[in-house]
């Protein structure tokens, strides 16, 4: 069993989410990269949860965090999901008004402690390893990189948008005043993996250090042998938030990272049970039935976690 900062049980888990066809609406501007940053710090102060790390890139992200069941990891993200795409939505980041995500988000279980530093791996390779920068700490982007290589916390920008609404009613209002007066810095603080808790922080910020040295230089490599090349960060900025691209990995994603393939059989024989008994429980439901019996963990249509 894991626990996080808070001293709970928890289960780690890895969400990835994708925009709708692939479009750069995550193209990593300064003002995105804040914009992406505070909302998780935002988020994370409200429902008070472990981040270990992420990397968000021009049409997709991924992060790891601690949930301590499924009303809490539903609840973060439909709150991360849901306020980015009304943020960077927005006609001053990518003036799109159609829908923002091109599929739901999907958590994947992390079972073991190898699994751990492989997917956190994985996640901090996002940007080197498809050759768009040449280090994980050069993406201009939302990446946990730096933090995770130095304090262990990231700054970004959270507006109140029940206030600035608000205030913009009033009559004579200045829009540009109403906005700074909601703008906020929050941080937004990473953890160590559970797995990696009993390092010190010393020690932790060296093997995140060596992490992101020697996926540098597996990218170095495959570049040298391929011949390939960066794109780097000012032609990647050149693209339209609105541009899609012409090919796009497609590779399903799994149900649970795990390196034993004992276990992962036996979770998805869990899982397939799952899915059959969420089924019938559904099929009551829309029969008339008031109290069907969803599986532990299957959440009824409409449920909101509350927070607190």
């Amino acid at each position: 069993n894991w626990t996080d900062s808070y001293g709970r049980d928890i289960a780690v888990v890895e969400i990835t989410t994708r925009t709708l066809l692939g479009m750069f609406l995550l193209k990593p501007t300064p003002q995105n990269r804040s914009l992406i940053v505070g909302v998780m710090a935002h988020v994370q102060e409200r429902l008070k949860f472990d981040i270990y790390g992420y990397a968000w890139l021009s049409n997709h992200g991924s992060y790891l965090v601690g949930v301590t069941g499924p009303k809490h990891q539903s609840a973060i993200m439909r709150e991360i999901h849901g306020q980015l795409a009304r943020e960077l939505g927005r006609p001053e980041c990518s003036d799109w008004d159609g829908g923002f995500w091109g599929r739901r988000g999907r958590p994947i279980l992390i079972a073991d402690a190898v699994d751990q530093i492989e997917r956190l791996t994985y996640c901090l390779a996002n940007s080197t390893k498809e050759h768009l920068v040449t280090r994980p700490e050069r993406w201009p982007g939302a990446h946990a990189a730096k933090a995770l290589c130095g304090s262990m916390t990231d700054r970004g920008l959270w507006i109140n948008r029940t206030k600035l609404d608000a205030l913009k009613r009033r009559a004579g209002s200045d829009e540009t005043r109403c906005l700074r007066d909601c703008t906020e810095h929050v941080t937004l603080r990473l953890s160590k993996l559970p797995c990696l808790s009993h390092l010190t922080d010393v020690e932790y910020q060296t093997q995140m250090k060596a992490i992101c040295k020697d996926i540098s230089d597996e990218a170095a490599h495959d570049r040298r042998q391929n011949g390939l090349s960066v794109l780097g960060v000012k032609r990647l900025l050149r693209y339209s938030p609105q541009h899609v691209p012409k090919r796009m990995d497609k590779t399903p994603a799994p149900k649970v990272h795990s390196c034993c393939p004992e276990f992962r059989a036996q979770f998805k024989a869990a899982y397939r049970d799952f899915v059959d008994g969420y089924r019938e429980a559904l099929q009551a439901l829309n029969r008339g039935l008031l109290t069907p019996l969803f599986p532990q963990g299957g959440l009824p249509p409409g449920y909101s976690f509350e927070v607190g």
